[in-house]
């Protein structure tokens, strides 16, 4: 089934049911993913990435190219270097995600470094914490060395689908591996954001509890003071 589609001028394109499919995939991930990704970003960390933005750019310079291409090979390689540049903005949703949940992460313990957490779950909060938390950082290593061996290039809007350099731009940054290993880090991660969420209560109880003993201890050693101060009064009294 052949759908013609208007472009510039009185000309008309045949888009098929395949590639029309693949177009709206690409509108949806976008919608549905890459925007909430967005969103967070922008609400927790204050900052729209410019890869991201650049990656979107690009996806939808190659869509529009296809109303202007007139043949289906043509058509088919602007989809395909699309789905592309989604797939690489996916993958830095991912990155900036785990670089933003270990903030948080980090933020977690540093907040709570003089509170003895091994009273949550009898000691087992802070095991899964870690273990997820390592696993996470493992993956994050992982994807770290792979990417250094891909090649980076400043894509050039006007670059043909068709060149050797950009083939190759395009075969590395979408390595399967690479974008499962940053998926899962953040699947992770987000595992473990969730964990200190689900014990806030216990993990607010212990703190409230160590305020409170502190502040019993600062009690105590003024009255201790006092005390002290109060005998050498006496003391010197009786020797007036």
């Amino acid at each position: 089934m052949e759908v013609n589609m208007p472009i510039i001028g009185d000309d008309v394109i045949g888009f098929s049911t395949e590639q029309q499919q693949r177009i709206t995939n690409i509108h949806k991930k976008y919608l549905t993913d890459i925007s909430s990704f967005i969103t967070t970003l922008e609400t927790i960390d204050n900052q729209y990435p410019v890869e991201i933005t650049n990656e979107i750019r690009a996806t939808f310079t190659h869509i529009s190219r296809c109303y202007t291409f007139p043949t289906k090979v043509d058509i088919d390689a602007q989809i395909t270097a699309a789905e592309r540049h989604i797939k690489r903005a996916m993958l830095d949703c991912y990155k900036y995600a785990c670089l933003s949940h270990t903030k948080t992460i980090k933020a977690f313990w540093e907040k709570h470094k003089y509170i003895d957490l091994t009273y949550v779950d009898q000691g087992e909060f802070i095991k899964e914490l870690d273990k997820k938390t390592q696993m996470a950082q493992d993956r994050i290593n992982t994807a770290k060395k792979i990417d250094t061996y891909n090649v980076v290039i400043d894509e050039d809007l006007e670059l043909k689908v068709t060149d050797d350099e950009f083939e190759m731009y395009c075969r590395s940054i979408c390595d399967d591996d690479l974008f499962a290993l940053y998926e899962d880090a953040y699947q992770i991660y987000s595992e473990c954001v969730d964990l200190i969420k689900r014990k806030y209560d216990a993990i607010n109880f212990l703190v409230k509890k160590a305020t409170l003993k502190d502040r019993l201890t600062v009690a105590s050693f003024i009255f201790g003071i006092v005390g002290v101060l109060v005998g050498i009064i006496g003391i010197v009294i009786n020797f007036i």
